[in-house]
């Protein structure tokens, strides 16, 4: 279990008169700083986070605006009875005094809200202040995901590095670039991100249509190739069986070679490669010696004078 430095955090309601304007934005009637609970939260930040992605710091800028006025739920349930709370005031912060796992400086994205002091959320605020429900997690989309070793657009082209994997010293994940929606953020019990808590969701509409799109090429590449390498493989075998049947027929001449070739063609590759190296075993060419020649000369040449 990872601890986090980063919670929810539960503010004490001197709620400015621009906070209580902004929150009034959302209601449908007046609400005062006594009808109000306000709490702030870390959505997400630039760290790399279980799943091997992070946001880069553009990103988390863009979020920013996306978020405003979107809705807390709990644990990612999209029914309307479990929204909790919402998100009026967003800012990007840049801790100058700590550093990412990257050696890049910090920074997280802070969100405000609030939710209405009635009896249904007693129970939610007193989590909240209790640090029982701290980590969060966001639903969003984004348009790139970037591989780290060699930049490629994983969701738009083929590329061979696994997250997680190191390479020549350098770590792999995906630099999370270009969000398009933020759907919803969520108190949950294990988040992604070791800081924030963040859990991410690459879907949702044209988004997942066009996602869809994007990995059927890359599998109809990648399916093309293997065939191919399929087809490459299976000349080298038919080679090999040819070489056997032929192979066979000249040591039984009353073998068809029609027959010979069935019998092969249920055999794994190494299996025919060990019978053809058995064939040449039996069958080694031995070269003449050098000597046997010269000690031919020799007695043609010794007996030379008994000749007529």
């Amino acid at each position: 279990m990872i601890n986090k430095s980063f919670e929810t955090t539960a503010l004490k309601n001197t709620i400015s008169s621009d906070d209580l304007l902004l929150i009034n934005k959302y209601s449908q009637k007046e609400l005062s700083a006594d009808e109000v609970f306000t709490f702030s939260v870390i959505l997400c930040d630039n760290e790399i986070d279980r799943d091997f992605e992070r946001f880069s710091v553009k990103s988390l800028d863009r979020l920013a605006e996306l978020y405003i006025g979107k809705t807390a739920i709990r644990d990612h349930s999209m029914k309307s009875g479990d929204q909790s709370a919402r998100t009026y005031k967003t800012e990007v912060i840049c801790d100058t005094e700590r550093k990412n796992s990257l050696g890049e400086p910090y920074v997280y994205l802070k969100a405000q809200c609030y939710m209405p002091l009635i009896e249904k959320n007693k129970d939610l605020i007193a989590e909240i202040k209790s640090g029982i429900l701290k980590e969060v997690s966001v639903g969003c989309a984004v348009n790139e995901a970037v591989c780290s070793i060699c930049g490629n657009d994983t969701r738009k082209s083929a590329c061979s590095h696994k997250k997680g994997k190191t390479y020549n010293g350098k770590l792999c994940f995906y630099e999370l670039e270009q969000p398009t929606d933020a759907y919803e953020w969520s108190f949950v019990a294990v988040p992604a991100q070791k800081n924030a808590g963040v859990t991410k969701k690459f879907s949702g509409g044209d988004d997942l249509q066009i996602e869809t799109e994007k990995q059927l090429k890359i599998l109809k590449d990648e399916n093309e190739q293997l065939k191919q390498y399929a087809a490459l493989g299976k000349l080298y075998r038919t080679e090999k069986e040819e070489k056997l049947a032929d192979a066979f027929c000249k040591k039984f001449s009353s073998l068809e070679k029609a027959l010979a070739q069935k019998l092969f063609a249920a055999l794994s590759f190494d299996e025919l490669n060990e019978i053809l190296k058995c064939i040449a075993c039996e069958n080694p060419v031995i070269s003449k010696p050098q000597l046997k020649q010269c000690e031919t000369e020799t007695k043609q040449k010794s007996n030379s004078q008994f000749k007529f």
